[in-house]
């Protein structure tokens, strides 16, 4: 009997599929591998809580029947897609909530932390539904500079909604108007200069707050970031591989000049990129085909006749994707994380980058439908990067702890949601990072993992809630300087409010630099290691948390 080949290439895939969910199920019967008690070199320790784990899982479960009964008993397409993980302090009690969110008809789940009321960390389910999902994640900021922060919906699907936070208690539509086609955006800024945030839509162009009308609106007109000196080769260089091939029709490439390269990486201040280390600044042409499209990366490098191509000087692959760049064994250079089949993780050198094969390398060395993500965090204290990897549609997540000279040792590993099931925030207010990810356990679609983070601190911190004046009371935008010993520490606030940890090592104390533009910077001397404070423009300082709207 004859298969037809189609069918016979259908079935090939799905043994492949699932084998590689079976070879990956290590602990049955939750797919969920924690060896931090075989860790014997390094110190860090995320230990799961069990019992707010359940908690959680039941409010998903109950979602979930209401979902398939409000949705007539069976579940159409995009019916119970469970896409996101993140959060933000809706209340302004100090504590950061949970929300879900789904890629279709479920939309978003409010989960409220009730840590300051039990004391313990807990949760139970806003009682609005209905809330806003997206295709990539909601944003939360503040809209209209109240102090409570917002939930922007984001699709180019769906319509949408943006909900203006009604001081803790609800959400409210206050206009039709959606984000849409927004799927994601770039940035928050101030276009027009009145102090609201608008929102940077790239290509998709701009979406201005009007204040008056309570609603964005938006123009057309792309927002691109031009980079003068750019080689003829690789001006409007996505159109140029899109033609060169039919598989890049998902193809972006931005140009990058600054280190962060994916935008939700933990720290960010966009430090000059200079993968070469001689004080100028790089070029970067990063981009990626998702379902099947190539990977790109060229470094351009400064000479005084213009950009040219480093890769080959530098030693490193154009023919795979950059998705993390960083110091990562604290020697001064600039390291990079590379996506892809010729990826790996490559450690600078005077005379080059050197790979270093290890686990961590092996789970970024790999194609993938979109691309891996590597997430930077000082789980412990100890001033270098460990990483939290994901690889979105293979619905895998890897947490390796960093050891030194670019050795890496695996702690964690469990299946995820397919989008962003990633959030890493400091969820019991210990100033130490923690883990949140969606999607891992025996009930896939109705499960998430709490990692609270129970190593033992190799430094200290200092964590700090920025400040400004109305409307920009989270301080969107503005550069903070941490100035410790020999050390100064940049970053740049959250759009939703969390507070900024800073590890600083053996210092006791650290000098603050706030610089809020406009030739205005406000200073705080001495801030005492192991402290939280909150920051004003006005150069008052609290001690301890205290929410944007109660200035």
């Amino acid at each position: 009997m004859k298969l037809n080949a189609s069918f016979v290439a259908l079935i090939a895939i799905l043994l492949a599929s699932y084998a590689s969910l079976r070879a990956f199920d290590d602990n049955k019967p939750d797919s969920i591998v924690n060896t931090n008690n075989s860790n014997a070199i390094g110190g860090l320790r995320l230990e799961r809580n069990l019992l707010v784990e359940q908690e959680i899982n039941a409010i998903i479960s109950q979602w979930f029947d209401d979902e398939l009964e409000r949705q007539g008993g069976k579940f159409k397409s995009h019916g119970w897609w469970p896409w996101g993980v993140n959060g933000f302090d809706y209340d302004n009690d100090g504590d950061i909530d949970l929300y879900l969110s789904h890629h279709g008809k479920p939309g978003g789940k409010l989960l409220t932390n009730l840590l300051q009321q039990k004391g313990a960390l807990s949760f139970k389910p806003f009682p609005q539904i209905r809330l806003p999902g997206a295709d990539d994640n909601p944003e939360f900021f503040d809209f209209n500079g109240d102090g409570f922060l917002d939930i922007a919906g984001l699709s180019d699907e769906a319509k949408a909604p943006y909900l203006f936070n009604l001081q803790g208690q609800a959400f409210e539509r206050k206009t039709q108007h959606t984000l849409r086609p927004l799927s994601r955006f770039n940035q928050l800024t101030d276009f027009n200069q009145d102090g609201f945030l608008d929102i940077d839509g790239g290509r998709k162009g701009k979406w201005l707050y009007i204040p008056s009308e309570q609603r964005f609106k938006r123009d057309k007109t792309p927002q691109t970031a031009q980079i003068s000196d750019l080689p003829t080769d690789y001006q409007d260089f996505a159109a140029k591989r899109k033609k060169a091939s039919s598989k890049n029709r998902f193809l972006t490439i931005n140009y990058l000049v600054h280190a962060q390269v994916y935008r939700k990486q933990l720290y960010n201040h966009q430090a000059p990129l200079d993968l070469n280390h001689d004080g100028h600044t790089d070029i970067l042409i990063n981009g990626a085909g998702s379902y099947g499209g190539e990977y790109h990366s060229t470094v351009l490098a400064y000479t005084p006749n213009g950009y040219v191509k480093a890769n080959k000087r530098l030693k490193l692959p154009d023919n795979a994707l950059i998705i993390y760049v960083g110091d990562i064994n604290l020697d001064g250079r600039q390291d990079v994380l590379m996506a892809g089949d010729n990826g790996g993780l490559f450690i600078n050198s005077p005379t080059g980058f050197i790979e270093k094969r290890n686990g961590l390398s092996k789970f970024i060395s790999r194609r993938a439908p979109y691309a891996i993500r590597a997430f930077a965090v000082d789980f412990d204290l100890d001033k270098d990067p460990d990483f939290v990897l994901n690889n979105p549609r293979k619905r895998e997540t890897e947490i390796y702890e960093n050891l030194g000279n670019g050795d890496f040792k695996r702690i964690f590993k469990s299946f995820s949601w397919e989008a962003n099931a990633i959030w890493i925030t400091d969820i019991n207010n210990d100033s130490m990072y923690d883990v949140i990810i969606g999607g891992a356990g025996k009930q896939f679609k109705k499960s998430v993992a709490v990692l609270v983070n129970q190593s033992k601190a190799k430094g200290n911190f200092l964590t700090l809630y920025p400040r400004a004046s109305f409307p920009n009371l989270y301080a969107v935008n503005v550069l903070m300087k941490v100035a410790c010993n020999d050390t100064t520490l940049m970053r740049e606030p959250y759009w939703h409010g969390a507070p900024l940890i800073f590890s600083i090592g053996s210092s006791s104390q650290c000098d603050v630099e706030i610089d809020y533009g406009n030739n205005q910077i406000v200073t705080f001397d001495k801030l005492k290691a192991n402290q939280t404070y909150t920051l004003y423009q006005n150069q008052k300082k609290v001690v301890g948390y205290q929410p944007a709207h109660s200035e």
